[in-house]
């Protein structure tokens, strides 16, 4: 199995106050991308692991360059940085030439992610989707302090994206990716629902950044 990180997003509403790229906000003098690096290491789960920047995060990208440069299984690629769902796609696109690994993809803003969750979700069952969303209680998230900014509603309940996913790419035709202009794809979609404070401490305002460095002391 492969893991993907995407880090190459513009994070606007944290920029504006620390004028850092998210990836590299740190906590107890670590930053977020190192804390999720070394925990998907630490799991020994995945053969190659995959740090996606992009025109966004050109410092990121110089830092990972330099920080893991003797790491044969971590591999820097960069995506248009347009928006997550091309970054993705294009990302997708680039490794269906060579693999059909399935893929534990995830953003580089959940600092406090554990082994023990990564394993939950990763040995979860698959069955026929392309791609395992992983969901958490809206309440269960909003208990901790962190007000979520978008809200999933299946079977009249309201759950908040994780931002983590599973890819099965044993499901997809690869010639969906030659003919999409659009760089993007609508393939079928299941739902984990996992509750967790590490999914849920999610990184992308002043408070959430708060409320993440409060529970590291």
């Amino acid at each position: 199995m492969f893991a993907a990180v995407m880090c190459g997003g513009k994070s606007t509403r944290l920029k504006i106050h620390y004028n850092i790229e998210k990836p590299l906000l740190k906590i107890n003098q670590i930053t977020m991308i190192e804390r999720i690096i070394q925990t998907l290491l630490n799991t020994r789960e995945f053969s190659k692991i995959f740090l996606i920047t992009s025109s966004n995060t050109p410092k990121t990208r110089s830092f990972l360059l330099n920080r893991f440069v003797n790491y044969q299984n971590i591999h820097i690629l960069t995506e248009s940085g347009i928006e997550y769902s091309s970054d993705l796609f294009g990302f997708l696109k680039h490794i269906s030439h060579y693999s059909d690994e399935r893929i534990f993809i995830l953003p580089s803003d959940i600092p406090f992610i554990k082994q023990e969750t990564i394993k939950k979700i990763i040995y979860s069952k698959f069955d026929d989707a392309v791609f395992t969303t992983v969901l958490i209680d809206k309440s269960f998230v909003e208990k901790i302090g962190i007000k979520p900014s978008i809200i999933k509603i299946l079977n009249d309940t309201k759950y908040c994206y994780s931002g983590i996913s599973l890819y099965n790419p044993i499901f997809v035709d690869k010639q969906i990716f030659e003919g999409n202009k659009n760089n993007s794809i609508l393939l079928k979609e299941n739902y984990l629902v996992i509750n967790e404070v590490d999914l849920s401490i999610n990184v992308n305002t002043t408070s959430d950044f708060a409320i993440a460095k409060k529970l590291i002391q």
